[in-house]
């Protein structure tokens, strides 16, 4: 096509406008007729030039990989190209000129007309997140950024805005948010405590335990230092980390003491490791830590108790032989005496080494109290009774100044205890009463009946769950300092001036209540008295008196035949003429073994055995087992001053024997012989 024929038909111009317009051809009229071909084919191709520009916008703006869309004044949709398209799968014409609003979930509405109205008075918006709704119901997670096209002269002509699909970039921050939730709890449950913490000894990041163990909140530890938070240990963990970051090797179970801000103290067990970025330098120290403060505890009692059992096991050792011996001195010194007729100054003699033998047997039996080895006599009984029956003589005992005060469980349970011990345990604990207030004070004494749950033997594990009898004796004396505190069980250990006591008594108390399964417990501060508690577990018996003691003291001689089993032959020879002096006929074996031989050839002619329980080749208490498969019904009196107090026990309930304590008197030998021939012969067959 040429010119001629894309111009519109020219018409003819009348002869008046052509003469009255006619000017004479010139040169220059060449010339401007040029020009103006020349102004029109540049005007064509600037067009033309638009025109392809246009198209190329429009090719760009369509084929896009970024979803981008346009909006009117009013919201409604102007234009989107292919990616906004295939991001929320519809067509254009189910778009274009519908507001932006109908694709946004209702719950954003209110942000979405904040947002646009901010947008229109600021020109530009920039990563705001949009949930939009797409055609299959699916919802997709938009940022988006735009600003606003305006006119020449300066109004709201439409947005220009490109939406970033977020969603699988949120899912993943959701996924690791999650996991590092997960992370947390994990890391703040577990009982270990973990810092990380760096070359300075910075805490950076803490557990919940951390917190726990140095009793302050996370945000006042993480950011601070060793020096603020643990000063007195400050030097010490810097100079381990130290080794750690130089050396990159972990140090495994550490144990240390640890001092908080809060002032908590305690033993931690400590492994640490070096923290590494990403380049693999080593920027800190990760420390796992675990409280062992109470475990330390236990293990310290538990050294204590197998200490105190090994010394256990030397004074009952020393104390048996030691009482063999003062029964061999306390029985021919007593038939000395007795055998001395008009020599009043050698009576004298002997009266003061028989004294000297019974202080001898008291020291013993404190030792093995101690030691708990010493054989008990238990009884069901009521602790009110016993304690209220010693209050006239505690009152002797403490003096005028200090007032004695005393209040009684009246439904209080009954328990098994010695007498005898319990007796001793509350005159020890009178004394050292009586001494811490030389000035006078209150000593008071109460009892009640008491539960233990769970967290007390944790604390205590002595103690098991159930049911106790506390017996509480407390003073208002000058009190028991920190330091001295642990020590006050310890044998030999006293506060006492020198010579005014032997440091046994309180060890005394401990031993005993061991081995009547019980617990002493202490409390005291200096200057505001001492409470001691003791625990008896309860008995569901009733009171009951023993039958040994109820017969007739009076009584003592007798013809009956006894066997006397002894390996010390002094002891044997000492027992021998006791029993001989009151008319029984002895028949005398060294050891178990040989006694069973005498038995089986004399059978009918013996009426009771008395047996010591440590013997060589066989001891009391089997020869006691293989006697009873013979006769179960002959009597036996086992003897010892150093034996398990459990198995005589054993023995006296089930075996139905007898127990005589070493050192023994000839007349209390008599007495124990004679009673116990009165109560078998009573027994019915």
């Amino acid at each position: 096509m040429d010119d001629t024929t894309k111009r519109a038909p020219m018409t003819n111009p009348s002869p008046d406008f052509a003469v009255k317009n006619q000017e004479p051809i010139t040169s220059s009229h060449f010339a401007e007729d040029k020009n103006k071909a020349d102004a029109s084919a540049s005007s064509k191709e600037d067009k033309e030039i638009s025109l392809k520009s246009e198209e190329a916008y429009r090719i760009l703006f369509e084929k896009a990989p970024v979803p981008y869309q346009s909006l009117d004044q009013s919201g409604n949709i102007i234009k989107v190209n292919d990616a906004w398209l295939r991001l929320l799968g519809y067509s254009r014409a189910e778009v274009l000129d519908h507001n932006i609003a109908e694709f946004i979930i209702r719950k954003q509405l209110p942000l979405l007309q904040s947002r646009f109205s901010e947008f229109k008075e600021t020109g530009f918006v920039h990563g705001v997140e949009f949930e939009m709704i797409a055609k299959d119901g699916s919802h997709v997670l938009v940022s988006v950024e735009g600003t606003i096209g305006r006119h020449p002269d300066g109004t709201f002509r439409q947005t220009h805005c490109i939406l970033n699909d977020i969603t699988e970039t949120k899912r993943i921050e959701e996924e690791l948010r999650r996991q590092k939730d997960e992370y947390e709890t994990i890391f703040n449950s577990v009982p270990s405590i973990i810092s990380y913490v760096d070359g300075n000894g910075v805490f950076i990041h803490c557990n919940k335990a951390v917190s726990e163990n140095l009793g302050l909140p996370l945000h006042e530890i993480e950011g601070r230092s060793y020096r603020e938070i643990l000063p007195e240990d400050a030097e010490s963990l810097l100079r381990e980390n130290d080794e750690v970051i130089s050396t990159g090797k972990p140090t495994v179970n550490l144990i240390r003491p640890f001092h908080s801000i809060s002032g908590k103290q305690g033993w931690l067990r400590v492994t640490k490791v070096p923290h590494y970025d990403k380049e693999g330098n080593i920027t800190g120290v990760i420390a796992l830590s675990e409280d062992i403060t109470e475990r330390r505890v236990l293990e310290q009692q538990l050294n204590q108790r197998q200490k105190m059992e090994e010394l256990g096991f030397l004074a009952g050792g020393v104390a048996h032989d030691f009482n063999n011996l003062l029964t061999v001195i306390m029985g021919f010194s007593e038939l000395a005496r007795d055998n001395v007729k008009d020599n009043v100054m050698l009576k004298k003699y002997l009266d003061n080494i028989i004294q000297a033998t019974d202080r001898a047997a008291n020291l013993t039996h404190q030792l093995l109290a101690f030691a708990h080895q010493q054989v008990i006599e238990p009884k069901v009984v009521c602790l009110n009774d016993l304690t209220m029956e010693m209050e006239k003589m505690l009152r002797r005992l403490i003096g005028e100044k200090i007032e004695l005060v005393s209040r009684y469980d009246p439904n209080l349970w009954s328990v098994v205890v010695d007498p005898g011990q319990y007796e001793q345990i509350i005159l020890n604990l009178a004394v050292n009463a009586r001494d811490a207030m030389e000035n006078g004070g209150v000593f008071t004494m109460e009892t009640q009946n008491i539960h233990l749950d769970k967290d007390y033997p944790r604390l205590h594990p002595a103690l098991m769950m159930g049911d106790y009898v506390m017996v509480t004796v407390s003073d208002t004396g000058h009190g028991i300092s920190e330091d001295t505190l642990p020590h006050i069980f310890k044998p030999f250990y006293s506060t006492k001036p020198k010579g005014k006591g032997t440091g046994l008594g309180l060890s005394t108390c401990y031993g005993i209540m061991k081995q009547s399964n019980g617990l002493i417990d202490v409390e005291s501060e200096v200057a505001r008295g001492s409470t001691f508690r003791l625990y008896f577990p309860r008995s569901e018996e009733t009171n009951r008196q023993s039958a040994i003691g109820m017969a007739d003291e009076r009584k003592t001689s007798g013809v009956e035949t006894i066997l006397l089993v002894e390996d010390e032959e002094m002891v044997s020879e000492t027992a021998k003429l006791s029993l001989s002096a009151h008319g029984y006929q002895i028949l005398c074996a060294r050891d178990g073994m040989e006694a069973l031989e005498i038995f089986h050839d004399r059978r009918k002619d013996i009426d009771l055995i008395i047996s010591d329980v440590v013997m060589p080749r066989m001891g009391g208490r089997d020869l006691l087992d293989r006697i009873r498969e013979f006769d179960s019904r002959i009597p036996f009196i086992l003897a010892s001053g150093y034996t398990d107090h459990l198995q005589i026990v054993e023995q006296v309930a089930e075996k139905g024997a007898f127990f005589i304590h070493k050192p023994y008197t000839p007349i209390s030998l008599v007495h124990m012989v004679r009673e116990v021939l009165d109560i078998s012969a009573n027994e019915e067959p």
